[in-house]
This record gives structure tokens, C-alpha cells and sequence, in this order.
């Protein structure tokens, strides 16, 4: 079975959390965001 993407989301400086990418609906990013939107089932632990 393929390992999962995953998708880490850093909210600060040493700070954020990591969640499993089950299928991306939309991805754009610029100088200054980097904007997802995506389906998950879960959390990655």
C-alpha cells in the first residue's frame, strides 16, 4: 500500500501540525500565502 501524502500547515515559528492529504482540491500559492484546500479522513498522529 502507497504511503499518503502529507501536508504540513506551520502556523508560527516552531508551531504547526501535519495532515494526511487524501485528494487536493485546490492548491495556488504566492509571494505571500500558500493556499490548500484538500480532503482528509484523518489527523496524522
Amino acid at each position: 500500500m502507497a504511503e499518503k501524502k502529507q501536508w504540513h500547515e506551520t502556523l508560527h515559528d516552531q508551531f504547526g501540525q501535519y495532515f494526511a492529504v487524501d485528494n487536493v482540491l485546490y492548491h495556488e500559492k504566492t509571494d505571500h500565502q500558500d493556499l490548500i484546500i484538500l480532503r482528509t479522513l484523518h489527523l496524522v498522529a
